[in-house]
Parts: C-alpha cells; structure tokens; sequence
C-alpha cells in the first residue's frame, strides 16, 4: 500500500524541519521524495552522489532503503520506498512518532532533511476506516468530518467535498475551516444552501478529496452521510433494546452494536418489511408509527441479528487445558433470536400486509399506521349479469313497449 508521495523542501543544507504531516499504519508501505541541490543550485544527479533515507526511533534504526533517481525528472528529486514494521509497542498510547531522514553526502558537503512521521496501530487504522459514517440529527447547517490526515488549510491545504443522493451531485464545495486533534483532522463542511439534504433514512454519499499544499500529496475518503429526525432515533433506541437488552460492552470491535449497525439494519429491514409478501410497500420509514412501525422493527431485529450471528462465529472460543476449560460462544442464543423473530414475520406481517393491501395503504411516511383501524377497506365485489334482454328492458321501460 503507498501512503503518498512528499516534497518538503529542498535548499543547500536542509536543516530538520521536524513538521508532521505523514501518517501511516504499522505493516505498511510509505514512497517519499526529497529534492536535493548542490551549493550552486544545480540538481543533484547520479553521479554526484546517492541519498540514502532512513527511519528511526530516536535511539535505533527502523528501516532504510536507497534512493532512486528518475531520469524524466532531471530536477534533483530522489525517491526511496520504506516499510514500516508491525510490532511495535506503543506503550499503551495511541501512536508512535518517528523521524524520516534523508542524508547525502557529496565530495563537498552532506545534505540532510528530516520529517516526523506517526505511526497507528493496526486496531486504531481500523476504527478510523470503519467508523467513519456521518450520522447527525437533521436540519443541519454544518457538518463535521474526521479524516485520518493532517491538514493545514492557512499552508494551502485543501479538502473539497462532493455530497451525492445516489448518482446525484447535490453540492460540490471547498471546506473552509479544518481543525487538527492528535492523528485526524475536522474539517466544517456547510450545507445551509443544498437542497434535497433532508432528514430520511437512506443515507446520503460524501465524497473528500485532501490536496496537500504542494499538490504531491491527494487523497479521497468516501463515506456515508446520515440525516435522520427524532423518530428514526426512537427508533435505533428500541433496535437495540430488542436485540441487546443486556447492554453488554463489547471489547471485540466487531461483536459491537455501533450506531453504524442499527441505522443499516434499519435500513436493510425497511426494504424487507416492503417486499415480504403479499403486497408489496414502498414506506420510508421517515416515521413509521403502530402496526407499521413494529413491524419494521421486527424485520429490522431479523437483519441485525443475522448480520450478528455471523460475526459471533468468527469470535467463539473454546481452550481446553489440563485444570481449565473455557467456551466462549453466544452463537446458540444468537440464532434462537433470529429464529424467533422470524417466525414473527410468517405469523404477523405476512397477515399485516395482507391487510395494508386490501385498505390500500402501501406508501407514505409510515405515519398512518396507528390509524390503521380508522381506514377503510377497499374491495371489489363481483355479482353475475343480468338476464334480461335489452329488448325485454326496453319494453319495459318505454311508455310505448319499444325502444325508439
């Protein structure tokens, strides 16, 4: 994996300049560049010298690697690509600062720059990549995204954002402010003028694109963007009472009922509440209340916990020693929640759909669904034709006897 490529400086003697702005995860790959020019100015090529990176702790060497020159850049740009190791101890903090460091010395002087370089751990990385969904509660004005780099907007830093409805551009912007905390950076992304940003529950696609001051450096960060009102809020609070009544905390990442989970399951068990048989729905869930809503909690329960039943596989556990014996595995209750909240849908939404079918109620917002009993049925009653002839109507009909 290529973290990016840098230019931070070039001059006769660098001096350390001791400014972070890479960041990396252990285990992975970093390409750095580096400009070097000799006393007059002049790029220094091949045969005046080959630089040399390096990468360390302070005390010991991490890695090195020589550079390599690329002759369709006759400038004096060196390149060199560093590994970072995985194991490191990061003595119960959440990263590691190192020091990158290019040397070159030339049959008249040595040149040298250095470069601070944080590195996270592989469980951090992940939690910034997987928990990277934006929900907030609608109408928003602004919106806060944490991205996992350092940006300086005053040193001509740039993040753009794009916000997508499907395929649909609804605003294409540069964010305007951006505040660094540790290892990530929050950028302010105004949406007071985007139309079509409302609250629902399918969540919207944002898109940033990070451009470093010297433009050798661009990034994209996709994720999802959640606006949702207080009812879908009731919402999730009643998702997670049903499914994780003990509110046990999890310390395996995956094994965690994040909010993340309960809105896609929400959402996943929308589109199975519309399609179970015999009508077919189209709700939005924007705030479903009575019968509607406990069905879609109840497709919601199903969605979530089959989703967990998986994940709770890959975690079980099971050690048996010669004075100890250890089983870790919640798979069976897991699945007899699913079982049970799947028989719900055969008994009571399959005869609820039967019903919103015959009354006619298959849209909207979900908000008639306490008033079920107030609406209606619709039907079509079917009775034989008359016999009688339209000769024999008339005649019976017209003063005459005989239609004129």
């Amino acid at each position: 994996m290529t973290i990016g490529i840098w230019d931070y400086g070039s001059s006769p003697e660098l001096a350390d300049n001791n400014v972070t702005n890479i960041q990396i995860v252990e285990g992975n790959a970093v390409t750095t560049s580096e400009q070097f020019l000799d006393a007059t100015g002049a790029p220094l090529l091949p045969n005046s010298g080959y630089p040399i990176a390096t990468i360390t702790d302070g005390q010991s060497l991490i890695t090195q690697g020589l550079a390599y020159y690329k002759t369709q850049q006759p400038d004096g740009t060196w390149f060199s690509d560093l590994t970072i190791p995985e194991g490191f101890d990061f003595n119960g903090q959440p990263q590691k600062v190192l020091t990158l460091t290019w040397i070159c010395i030339t049959p008249t002087t040595t040149l040298q720059s250095s470069l601070l370089i944080t590195v996270l751990p592989k469980d951090s990385a992940t939690e910034l990549l997987d928990d990277k969904e934006i929900t907030v509660l609608g109408p928003v004005n602004s919106i806060n995204a944490v991205i996992p780099y350092i940006v300086n907007l005053n040193a001509g830093d740039s993040v753009n954002y794009a916000i997508y409805d499907g395929n649909q551009q609804l605003v294409s912007a540069v964010a305007p402010t951006a505040t660094q905390q540790g290892p990530v950076s929050i950028v302010t992304l105004p949406v007071t003028t985007v139309r079509g940003l409302m609250s629902r529950l399918r969540p919207f696609n944002l898109i940033l694109t990070i451009t470093l001051a010297n433009g050798s450096f661009t990034r994209q960060v996709f994720t999802t963007l959640r606006i949702i009102n207080p009812s879908i809020l009731s919402a999730m609070q009643s998702l997670e009472m049903a499914i994780n009544k003990a509110n046990q905390v999890e310390t395996i990442k995956g094994l965690q009922y994040r909010e993340s989970d309960l809105l896609e399951a929400l959402t996943r068990g929308l589109d199975y509440f519309n399609n179970v048989p015999p009508s077919l729905t189209s709700f939005t869930g924007i705030d479903m209340r009575g019968s509607l809503r406990e069905g879609w909690l109840v497709c919601s329960s199903t969605r979530a916990l089959r989703a967990q039943l998986q994940a709770e596989g890959l975690f079980n556990f099971d050690f048996s020693g010669q004075n100890v014996s250890l089983n870790v595995d919640r798979t069976a209750a897991v699945e007899a929640a699913c079982t049970y909240y799947e028989g719900l849908i055969e008994s009571e939404i399959r005869p609820l759909k039967m019903l919103l079918g015959k009354k006619g109620i298959i849209n909207g917002d979900g908000s008639m669904g306490d008033r079920l009993a107030l609406v209606s049925q619709m039907g079509v009653t079917r009775i034989s034709n008359t016999s009688i002839t339209r000769s024999r109507l008339g005649n019976a009909l017209h003063p005459s006897g005989w239609l004129q």
